[in-house]
């Protein structure tokens, strides 16, 4: 199977941000005029991360595949970028816990602003819809109580990742 990279043709905006969303792992910024976007994302995935530190897990700088966590932040900033607040609130009431649901939403949404200013808006919705939201649920429990999703197209198969339930 190709790397994700390849096979789904990244955009460069969709590069940049991920070179900010993956620069949290250090800390650091690559660009200088991507200062305010890295800035912006590394607060939000802090917050998660203090609640669920599981979730957000990020590949390193060179990898040419995505995490699952990669591909859910492309998602909700393609929703932010296209003002879809429904699927936005989903995933953000999928994520946090109610109390913290609102400053979740603070804190995407200055994620949104920092991608426009930096000219670096995206739609990613497309190509994830058509490589992940083909998953069927196995009903066969793994670990006691975990269930796995599968693609018969992909030939792949994921398994939860976080064991927390908001």
């Amino acid at each position: 199977m190709a790397p994700l990279f390849v096979s789904v043709g990244l955009s460069s905006q969709e590069l940049n941000t991920l070179v900010c969303i993956r620069g949290f792992r250090k800390g650091f910024v690559i660009q200088k005029r991507l200062c305010a976007v890295s800035n912006a994302i590394h607060r939000f995935i802090s917050y998660l991360h203090e609640l669920d530190p599981e979730i957000t897990r990020l590949n390193e700088l060179d990898d040419t595949n995505l995490s699952t966590f990669e591909v859910q932040i492309l998602k909700i900033l393609s929703e932010l970028n296209a003002n879809n607040e429904i699927k936005v609130n989903e995933i953000l009431n999928w994520w946090f816990p109610p109390n913290c649901v609102t400053k979740a939403r603070i804190l995407i949404g200055q994620i949104g602003f920092s991608l426009e200013d930096a000219a670096l808006v995206f739609d990613s919705r497309t190509w994830i819809k058509a490589r992940f939201f083909n998953f069927k649920t196995d009903r066969t429990k793994i670990d006691g109580s975990r269930v796995q999703f599968y693609s018969e197209e992909l030939n792949l198969c994921l398994k939860p990742i976080s064991l927390n339930v908001h």
